[in-house]
């Protein structure tokens, strides 16, 4: 595999968690400002937010372990 294909591979996971944190910020903020089982939607929507955040992490950590590599 080439250095590039890692990179787009990399940027692709980064690119992906980075789109899954918006995702769930955008539900959070919707389940806020709903009427109809806002508390479970709320919950819902932390806890999507909390695995993207982690996703995101993720692909930043795999990320920075290959530019040192």
């Amino acid at each position: 595999m080439t250095d590039q294909q890692t990179n787009e591979q990399e940027q692709s996971a980064r690119t992906q968690a980075q789109n899954a944190m918006n995702q769930a910020l955008h539900a959070l903020n919707e389940a806020r400002h709903s009427n109809v089982d806002q508390d479970q939607d709320v919950q819902d929507a932390k806890e999507q937010l909390y695995k993207a955040r982690q996703e995101h992490m993720q692909a930043d950590n795999s990320e920075s372990e290959d530019t040192l590599s």
